[in-house]
Formats: structure tokens, sequence, C-alpha cells
């Protein structure tokens, strides 16, 4: 899933501190609301950029690695881009907020997800989708017509992901 130097890497029946970006840090725990259909887990708010904004709430948010993108509840969708891309000329046409192609562009935020009280970034590389040769591109955060968080590849790729069933 990644779109840097390094690959992605699956591993089943453990886990390698090798790939921790801080091995000598504890990983995070994010203990699963339910854990019967999907990784469900507390998503408690959202920052942006240099943390001086931030927007509290309580909902829930599903780990899914068979979604590409991030989905935000629809009633938090436009005033979280809003504030996400205060700083970039974009413009929203057909429920999708557009931006800048330009990988050198500035004023592109970083999105801080707060699940059960840890700060997760998800920084502007991640979120938008950069097309060579097009003026605009599509931002892959999008509304979720319940108030349900969808923490797709998007916000996944960015994190060493261990699934620990047994200990929820």
């Amino acid at each position: 899933m990644t779109d840097t130097d390094y690959q992605s890497t699956l591993q089943i029946g453990g886990y390698s501190k090798a790939y921790l970006r801080s091995p000598n840090e504890p990983m995070k725990r994010l203990p699963l609301i339910d854990d019967s259909i999907f990784w469900r887990v507390s998503v408690s708010g959202v920052a942006f950029g240099d943390l001086s904004q931030a927007v509290s709430f309580s909902n829930t948010g599903i780990l899914d690695t068979g979604t590409s993108t991030i989905m935000v509840p629809a009633s938090e969708y436009n005033n979280i881009m809003t504030a996400l891309l205060a700083n970039v000329t974009y413009f929203y046409r057909g429920g999708v907020y557009y931006a800048p192609c330009d990988p050198a562009t500035t004023g592109y935020a970083s999105l801080f997800i707060n699940l059960s009280g840890y700060l997760f970034e998800v920084p502007s590389s991640a979120y938008v989708d950069y097309m060579a040769g097009y003026q605009y591109c599509v931002l892959s955060i999008y509304p979720n017509h319940d108030e349900t968080w969808i923490l797709g590849d998007t916000f996944l790729k960015n994190y060493y992901s261990v699934w620990d069933h047994a200990n929820s």
C-alpha cells in the first residue's frame, strides 16, 4: 500500500519490531469496541496542521483494509474538510473536494485522528491523490452517510498495524 521506497509487508503469526518507526517505544493498543464483524475503535476527535485547531466528538471508526479511502460521518464532513483545506485553493463538486495537484503547492495540512486517546497523523501525501498532468486532484476523504468513520488504506498505509483478535 505504500507509495515510498519501502515495500509493504504481511506477516502472519507475529510481528517484527524492525518495522516500527521507534522500536523502543511501546506500540499503541486500541481497544476494540466490537469485533464481531469489523475492527471497531473509538474516534473522539480530529485536529489539523499544527494541532492548534481541534474538534471533539464521540464516534466509532472501523479499521478497514477493504476500503481505499477515509470515510467521515456526513454530519462532520464539510466542517472537517473546510478546516483541513483552510490554506489551499480548492473546489467542491458532486460531493468531492478537489485541490491543486502540484506536490510543491504549500498549504496542505495534516489530519490528526484521535483514536482511543492517541493522535494518529494522516499527512497530505496520504490523502491527496496526485495525478501527473492534471491541474486538480481528488482528495481521498469522502462522506459516509452514517455516523461511522471508515479508516481505510489512506489511513492504514501510514502505520504498522498488528491485528490481535485474541486480545481484542
